[in-house]
């Protein structure tokens, strides 16, 4: 695998425009999903500079963000490991202060793919923000 391959996601606002988002600069996509209250999905992007909210529903995240460094650790989020603060069994903290719930089903998965993300050498929990 090519670590220096850059891959982006290109989302079209809730205003209209496109945007590319360069996929280290995704921090986290997080869905409010339908979830029997709502009958819209909406989907917000935290990247390093600020949150877009996207006309795309969360599986095009789920498909377009696909490097060793993101993982899913709950239906409705998408995570960039290299913004993580603090891994828990449970729970994820990114550096934004968001703190994301690791579904029950996924803890070993996520901890498995957190450890091996360590292991490439990316240089997780840096300081960057």
């Amino acid at each position: 695998m090519n670590r220096n391959r850059k891959k982006a996601a290109a989302a079209t606002l809730a205003a209209g425009m496109a945007v590319v988002l360069g996929a280290g600069t995704v921090m986290a996509a997080a869905s409010t999903g339908d979830n029997g209250l709502q009958k819209e999905e909406t989907v917000y992007v935290n990247t390093i500079e600020k949150q877009y909210i996207a006309r795309e529903k969360m599986e095009f995240f789920k498909n377009a963000l696909t490097a060793s460094y993101f993982a899913i650790p709950h239906v409705s989020y998408v995570i960039n490991f290299n913004f993580v603060k603090k891994f828990q069994r449970d729970k994820i903290q990114l550096k934004g202060g968001q703190i994301i719930s690791i579904a029950p089903k996924k803890q070993t998965e996520i901890k498995k793919k957190f450890m091996q993300f360590l292991g490439e050498g990316y240089g997780g929990l840096s300081n960057n923000i």
